[in-house]
């Protein structure tokens, strides 16, 4: 099914129409917030999402049904570098228009909306530039001479080595990033050293007692207006420690410390390896919903193509495919990253036990925090609990030292249990990949006759109408289940698809194989009468050519003639385009 590009003719009326949409769509973020102030003082970051989905819609649009990015040159790094920018000037035009609703306490210490919209823009960017590296290594690939070689890196053949080859650079490609990354984060951030040597004294002291090494402790000033602190990096060299003005200024020194101690416990256990892992297996999900539903919504668009042929179905096919995947990806991060997450911050806050740290001032900290930001303790949270159950699990583990030992083997035992369902769901996936290589071959078999019974079972209306609108279109005549069958096994060859034409001679081939000769010669003769004969190769014409020849050859009845007759005028037709 094509994703709708060659729906626009002209490159330059594609990317008109995107960039007059999305001027449209600036229009309406900024005139949002001037009506919706009240809306954005109550909860802004619900609107801040609606407009990231929003912006997001939007780069699908441009890209998978207009295609605007014709107009660039062949480079991915120019049309990455410029969604990038398209969607950073809309959270841009969105944080401007919204400055003046949001209350004088939760700016931080921009004075201008200007100032404003560049500081939030600070935050995001760093997690642009990884995006836009690979993007350039991808570009310079092309420019290497070798011809396999980039076959193989940008998987024009289906190959085991191809995908190894790319998996294995993308992996590569993150481990610098998570190692050497951080730096480049502090700069963009503009973090600078804490000030207070009594404090920076203290907290140094919980580092050497936890044996903790780092690059050094921060201020955190593009999130200047909240409550938070955070450790980015992984090698102690590159590793930084953060806390916003507002956490450092409003809490006190032994809370502090019982929040560096949670976010040592983050460093203690892990957590900063494990999350990618957690990630992959969103990979994972929208790879295995590839796996079993592609045939099915790829097969249903293209019978409701053939079944009534309109521009609509090449508009909404890239939506078919983004919206799943989009469902797949919240509903993941929301349940089992939100889950993994829940289980990691809890490992954290128990940390202080580790330390010698009093849980009291760990639960004082909490306790801060949700009389700070609005008296928020029974706020759910799906990442990291609400605060009053986190100040109560404190309690049990305070009263009860098996409740932290407990906790510590439930991570385990899940994480394992994850780990097993992520490592089958990548057998599968790979099978795909060497579907000929004992054992995958039986797994490749079990996901093909899968994905083939849902497509089957989806699309069996669809297939009985369409085989009906053959035989009534081309008054097929003879045993009508040979005939449905050949018909169907016809739709249901991709390849069939592809030009105008080839569906009748794939069905003139399968009805000619079963026997049914006159229904043969009819769609013989359909085929070249729609086949768009400037698109013959002579590998095509030779194909077309022995079918009906054998077809005159067998059935020397009225429909082989004129079969014989549109034959001779099509090969004319041919050699016509020839000379033209």
């Amino acid at each position: 099914m094509g994703n709708g590009n060659d729906w626009f003719a002209s490159p330059t009326t594609a990317f008109l129409l995107g960039m007059g949409v999305y001027v449209l769509l600036l229009g309406i973020i900024y005139f949002q917030n001037r009506l919706l102030k009240k809306a954005i003082r109550r909860n802004k970051n619900a609107l801040l999402f609606a407009v990231n989905l929003d912006l997001i819609a939007f780069l699908a649009f441009y890209h998978f049904i207009i295609a605007g990015q014709r107009l660039f040159p062949d480079s991915t790094a120019l049309v990455a570098l410029f969604s990038v920018l398209l969607y950073f000037l809309g959270l841009y035009t969105y944080h401007v228009s919204a400055y003046e609703c949001i209350p004088a306490g939760a700016r931080g210490a921009v004075r201008s909306a200007w100032d404003y919209g560049f500081t939030q823009l600070r935050l995001v960017i760093p997690f642009a530039i990884p995006f836009l590296l690979f993007s350039l290594i991808f570009d310079l690939a092309k420019l290497y001479p070798s011809a396999e070689l980039q076959k193989v890196f940008f998987l024009q053949e289906d190959s085991l080595i191809g995908t190894v080859i790319l998996f294995v650079i993308t992996v590569l490609f993150l481990v610098l990033i998570m190692l050497f990354f951080p730096p480049l984060i502090q700069a963009i951030w503009k973090c600078k050293p804490i000030r207070d040597s009594v404090l920076l004294d203290r907290l140094e002291n919980l580092c050497r007692k936890a044996n903790f090494k780092h690059a050094g402790m921060k201020t955190w000033t593009v999130m200047d207006h909240a409550y938070t602190a955070g450790i980015i990096g992984i090698l102690p060299k590159f590793r930084y420690v953060m806390f916003t003005k507002r956490l450092l200024n409003d809490f006190s020194p032994e809370t502090i410390e019982a929040i560096l101690a949670h976010e040592i416990g983050h460093s203690y256990r892990k957590h900063l390896l494990i999350y990618p892992i957690i990630i992959l297996g969103m990979v994972v999900c929208t790879g295995l919903f590839s796996l079993f539903f592609m045939e099915t919504i790829d097969e249903y668009f293209i019978l409701q193509d053939l079944l009534h042929p309109t521009p609509a179905w090449k508009v909404l096919y890239p939506f078919s495919i983004f919206v799943p995947y989009a469902i797949i990806i919240a509903i993941y991060f929301r349940l089992v990253f939100g889950y993994f997450s829940r289980l990691f911050e809890r490992q954290a806050d128990l940390h202080v036990f580790e330390l010698g740290v009093p849980p009291e001032h760990m639960q004082q900290a909490l306790d801060d925090l949700g009389r700070k930001t609005g008296n928020t303790h029974f706020h759910p949270s799906w990442h990291h609990h609400s605060i009053h159950e986190r100040m109560e699990f404190l309690d049990r583990a305070s009263a009860d030292s098996s409740v932290v030992t407990k906790h510590h083997r439930r991570v385990k035992r899940d994480l394992g249990i994850y780990l097993l369902f992520l490592l089958s769901a990548c057998v599968l996936l790979v099978s795909s990949l060497i579907p000929d290589t004992p054992p995958f071959q039986q797994f490749n078999k079990l996901t093909m006759e899968s994905s083939r019974k849902i497509s089957d079972w989806f699309s069996a209306d669809l297939h009985k109408q369409l085989v009906e609108q053959y035989v009534k279109k081309y008054q097929l005549q003879g045993n009508k289940e040979r005939i449905s069958g050949a018909l169907k096994q016809s739709i249901q060859d991709y390849a069939a698809t592809s030009l105008e034409g080839v569906v009748e001679f794939i069905s003139a081939k399968n009805l000619f194989t079963k026997g049914e000769l006159a229904a043969s010669a009819k769609m013989m003769n359909a085929t070249w009468k729609t086949f768009d004969m400037s698109l013959a190769t002579p590998e095509i014409l030779e194909e077309f050519s022995l079918l009906t020849e054998e077809i005159i050859q067998e059935y020397p009845g009225e429909e082989s003639q004129h079969l014989e007759q549109t034959y001779q005028k099509a090969i004319q037709r041919w050699q016509q385009t020839l000379k033209s």
